[in-house]
């Protein structure tokens, strides 16, 4: 009977765990498959029991090598395969027994390249299974790009899964001239990085049937200034080969800096020798946070905040800022959008120059129910993460652009860190002639908020005014002494905003406000409104996408523009 499934089981020094693991393969529903066991030069009687399982069962082939490491065992059992697929098994985790069944029918069913679940983990140590899934079954489909951007997203635990080369199932068509790479620090995710760049259709099934066992002799439980530093050329390394290969970059470069500044702080944590590898790390975090880049497009850069419930809204921003600008890099801050909304927003945007970055941080407070940052050191982590551009203008929630806004982004802020306009009816006073400014729109000079002593200063100031003020903005952002904030005039710089309240008049024969926020407790654009700005936003809303190319004029929306669009 042809073998349809080859299943490889590298073998060291397990002879405690290794018949549950071969037990579990051998009792699998489906049985069309061969097991290839290599044994690494093992010093127990893990040799012994292979053999035994060899002369039990004809599936198996049992293999012999001098110790050289699970790469170079894991390449020969692929030298041997004679299957049209491929499941790595390691030699101290077991399966459940629908494991292979489930992967070669959605493997044949979907016609792809790699199938690949979740995995439940075992601690060893106090014998407590952990599951790592908390929705019900489904399934997803991938391209080789959409895994990449997968790979980056930290709140997604199937990205863990993701770089190991175990709860898969491949086409060994796909691995022809491919092997783990040898004496490498992370030689999976190395692995597993070029094979998916030859893929062309990747499938997640929402499962747990791989049992993963964690150690306490784990190469996890030993971290050494070496390991950290192979980890991160391995990193480098997949940064080469994707800039090869003309990725984009950006969020590889946030997961890389995430890494190095991860990897000094362990090293600090764990007192361990600072060697010159140690400063080599710092070195490059040096570089990548205060270096200007090289190469700079002319995009203007603007933050935005929300929350998936939230998309008709930020969707309505996007659109209006695109119908009067071209040449921009919206940074979505989020958790929760997915990354099919996030490929279909630049294929939209492409046709204004523009593009979006998916900026998600975790659901741990930094975003409140409001849709916009919480606090100033949130808005300065989001900037340092993400943002490459000189400026940046952040946005809170519910705001409208009916204006091009190059001499917004083209003043001149001097040393001046942020600017915006002062807070409407704000008659609230830090210090005699200090007014506190408007947090849902703000223009960002980075390269004076980047200066360390600039941002301590700000910082320091916010926490003893917050001490100090009752009634501070939500986000107390508005804590910043009048000194660290330029005043923009409302006027000139196009910074007027709509007020906060429903029975405020539209101005007359005048354009309209360049900047319109509209309040979320008063709900002026709702049904129940009377508020007269509340066809702005619905005029926006209203567009389509395709709309938006034929009828951007580089003019600012006035009253006849919208009156024509109503009749």
């Amino acid at each position: 009977m042809k073998k349809l499934v080859s299943i490889i089981v590298p073998v060291f020094n397990v002879e405690k765990y290794l018949r549950q693991c071969l037990d579990s393969i051998l009792g699998q529903t489906f049985n069309q498959f061969e097991v290839i066991i290599v044994n690494d030069g093992s010093t127990d009687n893990s040799g012994a029991i292979c053999q035994e399982y060899e002369a039990r069962d004809n599936r198996i082939v049992y293999l012999e090598k001098e110790n050289g490491g699970v790469s170079e065992a894991r390449n020969l059992g692929l030298d041997f395969a004679t299957s049209e697929y491929i499941i790595f098994i390691d030699s101290d985790d077991w399966i459940e027994p629908t494991y292979v069944e489930v992967l070669y029918e959605k493997i044949e069913e979907y016609q792809a390249d790699i199938v690949f679940e979740n995995y439940t983990s075992f601690n060893d140590e106090d014998s407590n299974f952990y599951f790592h899934m908390s929705n019900d079954y489904y399934e997803e489909i991938y391209d080789n790009y959409s895994v990449m951007n997968l790979l980056n997203d930290s709140r997604e635990s199937k990205n863990a899964a993701l770089i190991v080369p175990w709860a898969k199932i491949y086409r060994k068509e796909i691995l022809n001239d491919l092997h783990f790479p040898l004496a490498r620090t992370g030689e999976d995710a190395l692995f597993n990085l070029k094979v998916f760049l030859k893929s062309e259709k990747i499938v997640y099934i929402h499962k747990g049937s791989y049992i993963y066992r964690h150690r306490g002799e784990s190469l996890s439980r030993n971290w050494t200034v070496d390991w950290f530093n192979e980890s991160l050329l391995i990193q480098e390394e997949r940064l080469s080969m994707l800039a090869t290969l003309g990725y984009p970059l950006r969020a590889y470069k946030k997961g890389y800096m995430d890494s190095l500044n991860f990897f000094i702080s362990e090293i600090e944590n764990r007192k361990l020798p600072k060697s010159h590898i140690f400063y080599q790390m710092k070195e490059k975090r040096d570089l990548l946070n205060y270096l200007t880049p090289m190469h700079k497009d002319n995009k203007k850069a603007i933050i935005l905040v929300s929350h998936f419930r939230n998309l008709y809204e930020i969707q309505t921003t996007i659109k209006s800022i695109c119908f009067h600008n071209r040449s921009l890099r919206f940074y979505l801050v989020n958790h929760d959008f997915p990354c099919e909304w996030f490929q279909l927003m630049d294929r939209r945007l492409e046709e204004f120059d523009s593009e979006i970055v998916d900026c998600r941080i975790p659901d741990n407070g930094n975003l409140n129910h409001e849709c916009i940052i919480y606090d100033f050191q949130s808005l300065y982590s989001v900037i340092r993460d993400f943002v490459g551009e000189d400026k940046v203008l952040y946005l809170g929630q519910n705001v409208i652009i009916t204006k091009k806004l190059d001499d917004l982004f083209d003043m001149d802020m001097g040393e001046y860190p942020v600017a915006t306009v002062r807070e409407h009816d704000s008659n609230m006073s830090l210090e005699q002639g200090n007014f506190s400014f408007d947090t849902g729109v703000i223009l960002v000079n980075i390269s004076s908020l980047k200066k360390e002593k600039a941002f301590r200063a700000m910082t320091d100031k916010q926490d003893e005014s917050s001490a100090k003020v009752e009634g501070v903005c939500q986000n107390n952002l508005d804590c910043l002494c009048k000194s660290n904030w330029l005043e923009l005039d409302s006027d000139g710089n196009f910074l007027n905003h709509c007020m906060y309240f429903t029975n405020d008049s539209m101005v007359s024969d005048q354009d309209f406000p360049g900047i319109i926020s509209y309040s979320p407790y008063s709900e002026s654009r709702g049904v129940q409104s009377n508020q007269e700005y509340r066809n702005i936003w619905w005029f926006y809303h209203n567009i389509e996408w395709t709309e938006l190319g034929g009828n951007y004029h580089l003019h600012a929306l006035r009253k006849h523009h919208l009156d024509s669009s109503l009749r």
